[in-house]
């Protein structure tokens, strides 16, 4: 381990050597240049953090006075922009309410369209059915329908079937006379 360590350091050592001896030679342009950048890079960042602290100066003051009216400014600002957040999001509450209450405005619209098409086929069943009422071979019949709930807070389109009564066919009416007798 220790003889690894060694070779380590040895290796370490002739690099450096070498290197020093390619920067006496000049041979390290490179390295000269990304140094030179570097330090430019350095003054441009200090010149402008000098930049923003002469603007904070100015902005929030130098003296504790000037720093609490500067706050109190800001205060203001920030609550400007709450209240501007809370009214946005009041109108967007407002607008999720108008698009529930058009959604609950069509199905009801459709519910009722459902209902004028049934009512329809009802009287025309019950017209096609009251042209038999005088007929005694006829018998009457009739039909209980159970009330349905629907729930209606989870559809969002409703489908609605056309509805078709076939015709009845006309049936001839026999007027029957009384008497058992054979004509």
């Amino acid at each position: 381990m220790r003889a690894e360590k060694a070779w380590v350091w040895l290796s370490a050592g002739v690099l450096a050597l070498g290197l020093n001896g390619m920067y006496q030679d000049g041979q390290l342009g490179w390295a000269h240049n990304l140094s030179y950048r570097a330090e430019r890079f350095a003054d441009q960042l200090t010149a402008r953090g000098r930049q923003y602290v002469t603007m904070a100066e100015v902005l929030l003051g130098r003296t504790p006075e000037e720093f609490g009216r500067t706050e109190a400014a800001l205060e203001r600002v920030q609550t400007n922009a709450v209240c501007q957040r809370v009214a946005g999001a009041h109108r967007q509450m407002a607008m999720a309410q108008a698009r529930e209450r058009i959604i609950q405005a069509q199905v009801q619209r459709k519910l009722d369209m459902v209902q004028v098409r049934m009512d329809r086929a009802r009287m025309v069943a019950m017209e096609k059915a009251d042209r038999f009422r005088n007929c005694p071979e006829f018998s009457r019949v009739i039909v209980r329908v159970p009330k349905v709930n629907v729930d209606l807070s989870d559809l969002s389109e409703i489908q609605v079937p056309d509805i078709q009564v076939p015709d009845i066919p006309e049936m001839p009416q026999v007027r029957f006379s009384g008497s058992h007798d054979p004509i």
